[in-house]
């Protein structure tokens, strides 16, 4: 019964993380960058306090989602996915890339994005059986993401 329970979270995980992969890259792919200026939207303009706001919301979420995350273990622990940290980190991940809007200044959206990235790449690895030296190096990309986000949002 144990088994039958881990073996659906760890399809649980991998599912969730496809879809919030495929939902970055569908983001990231609105405007292509072949398409000549003229066709692209303009840059919209966003007023300090409604760049503060934005920023306020995004640090609040990572905070509130990333919080404790340390001395849970790595996302594998003993040859065996840490599912609880892995699916709070694609939580993390989700609520972030959910209030990353145009908004947010640009120094906080290259480090939110780094973020996304990084954990994905991790949750990815851990779940996919890759090796332990490419879940170390992602593991240190990760932290080093997380760290520069909470550092952008003042967290540290």
């Amino acid at each position: 019964m144990i088994v039958l329970a881990m073996a659906a979270l760890m399809v649980i995980a991998v599912a969730a993380t496809a879809a919030i992969t495929y939902a970055i890259v569908r983001n990231n792919d609105a405007a292509p960058p072949s398409a000549p200026p003229a066709a692209r939207a303009a840059e919209p303009h966003f007023t300090a306090s409604e760049q503060n706001a934005a920023k306020a919301k995004l640090c609040s979420v990572f905070d509130t989602t990333a919080r404790g995350q340390r001395g849970q273990g790595g996302v594998v622990v003993n040859g065996d996915v840490n599912l609880p940290l892995v699916v709070r980190t694609v939580n993390s991940v989700v609520a972030v890339q959910n209030t990353l809007t145009p908004a947010v200044p640009d120094d906080l959206a290259e480090a939110a994005r780094a973020y996304i990235s990084s954990s994905l790449d991790l949750t990815a690895a851990a779940t996919g059986n890759r090796s332990v030296d490419d879940v170390n190096r992602l593991t240190s990309e990760s932290n080093d993401a997380t760290y520069a986000l909470a550092d952008a949002c003042g967290l540290r």
